[in-house]
């Protein structure tokens, strides 16, 4: 009785999806679709025409964006995405996910300020991935925040760290609600009653990305009202522990990723596959990586599954 009953919930929660996504395709391709009968219908000016076809680019570009959620939740799910480090300036992600998120803010009315860290702000990470993970907390911030409201991102050192803060004054966040924010699908209710827009899969989106950096996000809240603040912490480039270990892997796609970890001494290749392993794919967690069968047996399972050590190095 117990398995129907999981099984007619996980039903009911995959026909909410798929009717969560079909509502969000529908409106940028109606949009998008209107606007190529006018162009088929009419003889327009030049000037009306860039407008609209404006318009359609637009629309096609928010399409792609969910398009793209959808793909990445989907690799998140079966351990495939993947990232590849090089020094990355803060600063110049945090400037690149703002202006992209800036238009939409604008739109509502809401006021955005950015504040930089002084120094170096340096970290080792994959700067498309980050954008994209700080532009998803922005878009956060601006989708819960009414119209005329706040939005302030601030880029600062905090210790051997680098956070990024994003602070809006939204709707706020129930304390019960502040860790499941961060699960695929989830979205939060407004003072309204209503589930707002989207799919529910930014957040969770952030979470593996600064994971895959060996980061941290999180978020806090005053509760309902009050807005909230979103924070992902990052280690400086300039302030790597010793013992850090680049451990470089290919995905089955034939992609590359990487991930720091921190070992005594440079791990053998079984070591290496537990610890991507535990980063990418569920499963039981190891006290000391590497140690015992656990590595091995984590190779093996690597491996069938596609995937390959390519280096490690300090």
């Amino acid at each position: 009785m117990l398995a129907t009953t999981e099984l007619e919930l996980a039903s009911q929660r995959k026909d909410e999806i798929l009717e969560t996504v079909a509502h969000e395709l529908r409106n940028p391709l109606s949009a998008a679709a209107n606007a190529a009968q006018l162009l088929a219908l009419k003889a327009l000016a030049p000037a009306e025409v860039a407008r609209i076809a404006l318009l359609i680019t637009r629309q096609l570009g928010h399409i792609g964006r969910i398009t793209e959620d959808l793909l990445d939740s989907a690799r998140v799910a079966r351990g495939e995405l993947g990232i590849t480090a090089a020094p990355v300036d803060l600063n110049k992600v945090a400037q690149i996910a703002a202006e992209q998120l800036r238009p939409t803010a604008e739109k509502k009315g809401q006021r955005m300020h950015v504040s930089l860290c002084a120094g170096q702000c340096e970290v080792m990470a994959d700067e498309t991935r980050l954008v994209q993970a700080v532009g998803n907390v922005i878009a956060n911030a601006v989708r819960y925040t009414p119209d005329n409201g706040t939005i302030d991102m601030r880029v600062a050192h905090a210790g051997p760290f680098i956070e990024i803060s994003v602070t809006d004054s939204g709707i706020g966040i129930a304390p019960a609600r502040l860790e499941s924010v961060f699960d695929r699908y989830s979205r939060q209710q407004a003072e309204t009653g209503r589930v707002a827009a989207g799919l529910g899969l930014g957040l969770s989106l952030v979470k593996a990305i600064v994971g895959l950096h060996n980061g941290t996000v999180s978020a806090t809240s005053e509760g309902p009202g009050q807005g909230s603040t979103f924070t992902i912490r990052l280690r400086s480039r300039h302030e790597q522990p010793e013992g850090m270990w680049l451990i470089t892997y290919q995905t089955p796609e034939g992609d590359h990723g990487t991930l720091k970890r921190q070992f005594e001494r440079k791990p053998d290749e079984a070591a290496a596959a537990l610890a991507v392993r535990e980063a990418l794919l569920p499963g039981p967690a190891s006290a000391v990586a590497g140690q015992g069968d656990e590595g091995v047996l984590a190779l093996r399972q690597l491996q069938g599954l596609g995937y390959r050590i390519v280096d490690v190095q300090a």
